[in-house]
């Protein structure tokens, strides 16, 4: 959409704001690449040791009837969960608890508290922080109560909201 169309149609949501017929909410924030100012940017979580995206999220569970604790990989498959490896019950609602978590990089092998969160621009493959992208708020927009009442009961009509606005 060319942007003084959108400039245009934002300027006529914001007088109906004004006017009181449209209540308006932040609903999200966009980032933009700071770039080529694409909205089209991915999330990336990065080693921040080797900067890989092969990062794997590990658990430390106890089983609460044994007190056998054991690493459980997110790269495990979930029915692998479903037994404890020492006494082979099976795990029961609320019979473990999760004691531990942190990220392992498959390529170099290091454990990480966090991950670096980095964002990539899909458009023009610029890799760059939150601190660096273009942030723009993202508004929803609804109709007022009181424009609602009065379109309900008759009181205004289109000629009317042509006024207000």
């Amino acid at each position: 959409m060319p942007e003084n169309a959108r400039e245009n149609r934002e300027q006529i949501l914001e007088k109906m704001v004004s006017a009181k017929v449209l209540d308006k909410e932040l609903y999200d924030l966009e980032l933009r690449c700071p770039k080529c100012k694409s909205p089209d940017v991915a999330t990336r979580y990065l080693c921040p040791f080797c900067e890989s995206m092969r990062i794997v999220k590990n658990h430390l569970v106890e089983h609460i009837d044994c007190g056998k604790t054991s690493n459980i990989s997110s790269l495990h498959e979930r029915s692998r969960f479903d037994f404890c490896p020492s006494c082979n019950k099976k795990y029961s609602e609320g019979g473990y608890r999760i004691v531990g978590k942190w990220f392992e990089c498959s390529t170099c092998g290091k454990q990480i508290k966090n991950p670096l969160i980095t964002h990539f621009c899909r458009t023009c493959d610029n890799k760059f922080l939150f601190d660096d992208a273009i942030q723009r708020e993202i508004y929803s927009y609804s109709l007022n109560n009181t424009a609602k009442d009065e379109i309900e009961t008759g009181e205004i009509g289109r000629a009317s909201c042509r006024e207000r606005v």
